[in-house]
């Protein structure tokens, strides 16, 4: 194999890489967003399950697919031990109604902490690190 060769090898590679990575990009971080939340039902595929998935791990669920958009079995799992811990009867999890929503919403907005204020030494600046489920903020004073 010559230089020449190779080098249009490793080329086109990585021209191709360019292309593929972003449409196969599953490392990718999905955001919860609550107040986007919608009642989805099982075998579902879409943008508002992926949601849903976010922030059912967000909320301390376990979905090692993670946030891939379709409502399997483990996000059927996750929204049953979801319902378990606050509805009295049996729940399938075979969807997440209103309800649910309203609970799940609530519980994400239990999770926030009071502000943590930082200092940084001797420069005598603070920062005030606001945890949120919704989004991570600091300001800086």
């Amino acid at each position: 194999m010559n230089k020449k060769h190779l080098i249009s090898i490793i080329l086109s590679f990585l021209i191709l890489s360019l292309f593929l990575i972003p449409y196969f990009n599953v490392s990718a971080k999905v955001i919860c967003n609550p107040n986007t939340l919608k009642p989805v039902k099982y075998g579902q595929k879409s943008l508002a399950v992926k949601n849903l998935q976010a922030c059912l791990i967000e909320a301390g669920y376990n979905i090692s697919t993670g946030a891939n958009g379709y409502y399997g079995i483990q996000t059927k799992n996750a929204v049953k031990k979801f319902y378990s811990e606050w509805y009295k009867g049996k729940w399938t999890g075979n969807r997440i109604d209103a309800k649910g929503i309203a609970k799940l919403k609530e519980k994400l907005l239990s999770k926030k902490q009071k502000p943590i204020i930082v200092s940084e030494g001797k420069i005598r600046k603070f920062m005030i690190i606001l945890p949120s489920p919704l989004q991570k903020t600091t300001k800086h004073i």
